[in-house]
């Protein structure tokens, strides 16, 4: 399978990196490895709880009660509302680490993103995602001046390219503790 092919396939995918690793991966660390992950229901796939079987079953769970009156095993994946999409990572770098020994293997999470930023390779993602932006002005812009039909705006509609990389902090936006402001003095009015 092609690496192009996994955002068709899968619903969630990771990038490793075991380049450097002296755990016996010495076959896996030529290239980076993809994982796709196919989910039942992407609802399900970014809960904070994972409900799991009934009390019956005996071993060292965590027990829950719930609104419902439901006792059952479950499983708490720490989290706050603007990283929940981090949880299936946060799943598979625990699967990786019980069950192949790695304590904390090098995983890039590829949820979400144009294809191509899989066929980059270790590239920082800021990187690929501003010269993205450059380009989706350019093009805009020719949409916008080049075509007979007048144009009024123009959307991207990929996540990605859904908020615009941090930019330097130039005095906008927030204050620090610490910080000394210089008000200008305004004009006058005569």
């Amino acid at each position: 399978m092609a690496k192009v092919d996994f955002p068709a396939k899968y619903d969630y995918y990771l990038r490793l990196n075991f380049k450097g690793n002296s755990q016996g991966f010495s076959r896996l660390d030529k290239e980076l490895m993809l994982v796709g992950i196919s989910v039942s229901s992407l609802d399900k796939a970014f809960r904070v709880v994972d409900i799991g079987p009934d009390v019956e079953n005996k071993g060292e769970v965590e027990l829950r009660r719930f609104k419902d009156g439901k006792i059952a095993e479950s499983t708490v994946w720490e989290s706050e509302q603007w990283t929940k999409h981090l949880i299936m990572k946060s799943i598979i770098e625990y699967v990786l680490s019980r069950h192949l020994s790695l304590s904390n293997p090098n995983a890039v999470e590829i949820a979400h993103q144009l294809d191509f930023f899989i066929l980059h390779g270790t590239k920082d993602p800021l990187t690929i995602s501003t010269s993205l932006l450059g380009a989706f002005e350019v093009l805009s812009k020719r949409l916008r001046e080049d075509i007979l039909l007048k144009v009024y705006s123009v959307q991207p509609l990929d996540p990605v390219c859904s908020c615009k990389p941090p930019e330097v902090y130039k005095g906008k936006g927030i204050m620090y503790v610490d910080e000394v402001i210089k008000k200008k003095q305004g004009k006058k009015s005569k």
